[in-house]
């Protein structure tokens, strides 16, 4: 069940009904997507508890109206949202709706290859990202992304458009309009978008006691939990997209630094070692041409043990 305002309570089933049962569908689209805004960006929007629902605090949402681009200006015409919460699963469930498909033009989510018209799902701990499906005439449209509830959770955002192998840094605060016109050839729109999320995570170091000798774990003294190298590094472009990534090192201490790399089951995919002379530099990413799309962890080693550093690869194929 849904709460769209105090008092009033809607089932999937009863949304379904609403649905169904309009005569023009391109109102039911406008009903629709005003259903998504009361879910998702008011402040009523709710947590499933003893079959029940009650008001909490406005989750983080993210929605997407398809705008059919006109002489006059943009048009809705269909529309997804995606509301994220500590409370929902990664997996599609009863908190997720079904898409239902238009007569006309139609966007969905999909995940786990499901299509899906509303999506709870967690907030990312790095990155997330979902994937658009889009059924369009071949004449202009418009997607519309608006975000709210994201304050101080130092969230970033692109919308990927993998036919013109592009990214589009999307507004968290306000909102953003990216103009496409489909042609003939579906890959002009049927999987053309993603949208990217990159959350950064900010942590304060604390003292904790650490062992100093291999000979004597006895013997200890006290260490930053967080262990920082001298200097920094960056991955840039990330998301990475027909192109070839650079490990950025910033003021990096001469040495050796061992590069691993590994898929989402943390498997070792590539191992190999940079000489670096000091100083600032930046290093070609070796990615396999056979890794699929998908997020990947890098980490580099350097010849103290304690002293990992670990970035996020968004890799779009």
């Amino acid at each position: 069940m849904y709460q769209l305002a105090p008092r009033f309570f809607y089932s999937k089933k009863q949304l379904f009904k609403m649905f169904v049962t309009s005569v023009n569908f391109k109102n039911t689209v406008t009903i629709i997507l005003l259903i998504l805004v009361g879910i998702l960006a008011s402040s009523s929007i709710c947590a499933a508890q003893n079959g029940m629902l009650k008001s909490s605090q406005p989750l983080p949402a993210i929605y997407t109206n398809l705008m059919e681009a006109q002489s006059n200006g943009l048009f809705l015409a269909d529309g997804v949202g995606v509301g994220f919460g500590s409370q929902y699963s990664p997996a599609v469930d009863n908190d997720d709706a079904a898409k239902l498909w238009n007569f006309d033009e139609n966007i969905a989510i999909i995940r786990n290859t499901q299509p899906l018209a509303i999506e709870f799902r967690p907030l990312p701990v790095l990155t997330d990202s979902f994937f658009y499906c889009l059924y369009l005439r071949q004449q202009p449209y418009a997607l519309k992304i608006v975000a709210q509830n994201f304050t101080g959770l130092s969230m970033h955002a692109w919308l990927i458009d993998k036919y013109l192998h592009t990214k589009t840094s999307i507004n968290l605060t306000d909102g953003t309009i990216y103009n496409f016109t489909p042609n003939s050839d579906t890959n002009s729109y049927r999987n053309r978008f993603m949208l990217v999320l990159n959350r950064q995570l900010n942590a304060n170091s604390m003292q904790v006691t650490k062992p100093i000798s291999q000979n004597n774990l006895n013997q200890t003294d006290f260490a930053n939990s967080v262990a920082f190298m001298q200097g920094s590094t960056s991955l840039y472009p990330n998301p990475v997209m027909g192109t070839t990534p650079m490990l950025r090192f910033k003021n990096m201490t001469k040495g050796s630094y061992i590069i691993a790399v590994y898929n989402a089951n943390n498997q070792k995919l590539k191992e190999y070692t940079i000489s670096h002379s000091g100083g600032n530099a930046a290093y070609a990413l070796e990615v396999d041409r056979l890794w699929t799309s998908g997020i990947y962890t890098i980490r580099i080693y350097s010849d103290k043990p304690e002293d990992i550093i670990t970035l996020r690869m968004q890799l779009v194929r």
